[in-house]
């Protein structure tokens, strides 16, 4: 009976290691927060192309899906300048070991797990002259 566990166990244990470690630990998308001045700013994040989050009202909370392309962000208010600002895609420590020690970052890369975006994020718009 107990040679039998042993041989399942030598059976299942390694295909628990065939997905990432970033995408087990940190998940496929993530939460970041964004802070915006002034109040009536209305900021609009595109990745790959896509908008994938609107947002105004000073800021909030915006989910989106990790990548390793960066987040195209685009601000906009009555009476300031416009800007555009690109939020970068850098790896995640999580990705970093998967890729080490378990799949060679075969399945956090596909996944998007790899990479992650800063926590947070603030925005200021300069007042038009």
């Amino acid at each position: 009976m107990k040679a039998t566990k042993l041989k399942l166990f030598a059976i299942v244990a390694p295909l628990c290691l065939l997905p990432g470690c970033a995408t087990i630990v940190e998940g496929t998308d993530q939460y970041i927060n964004v802070n915006i001045s002034p109040q009536t700013a209305h900021c609009t994040f595109t990745q790959k192309g896509s908008v994938v989050a609107t947002i105004g009202n000073g800021g909030g909370q915006i989910n989106v899906s990790k990548s390793r392309h960066d987040i195209l962000v685009r601000c906009e208010a009555p009476g300031h300048q416009s800007q555009t600002i690109s939020i970068e895609s850098s790896a995640s420590g999580w990705g970093v070991v998967g890729c080490i020690l378990i799949d060679l970052c075969i399945t956090d890369y596909a996944t998007g797990a790899l990479n992650k975006y800063p926590k947070s994020l603030t925005i200021s718009l300069a007042p038009t002259s």
